[in-house]
């Protein structure tokens, strides 16, 4: 998430600032209700993948619930979308 933050920062000054500022906010969402966000079914995620997309960017909270959220991956839509793989075994 942080190099997410950084890359958009070099992009434009306080963009990477909105990327984390968005990243927070999509956490609220997944704490008061992280069942509306959809099963992640690209890439042949394991079952019980779950992913919120974010607004302004093109990335993805990738969480599992066990039995509350727990986020394994901020993924983006263009660059190494299955870095996070290993982390929902481990959190199983």
């Amino acid at each position: 998430m942080l190099e997410a933050a950084a890359f958009f920062e070099d992009q434009r000054s306080g963009l990477g600032f909105r990327f984390i500022d968005e990243f927070k906010h999509a956490l609220s969402v997944l704490a008061d209700r992280p069942l509306t966000a959809p099963p992640y079914l690209k890439d042949g995620a394991p079952p019980g993948v779950r992913h919120l997309p974010m607004t302004s960017f093109p990335h993805s909270v990738v969480f599992i619930m066990a039995p509350q959220p727990i986020v394994v991956g901020v993924v983006s839509g263009h660059r190494r979308p299955n870095y996070w793989r290993e982390r929902v075994v481990r959190a199983h």
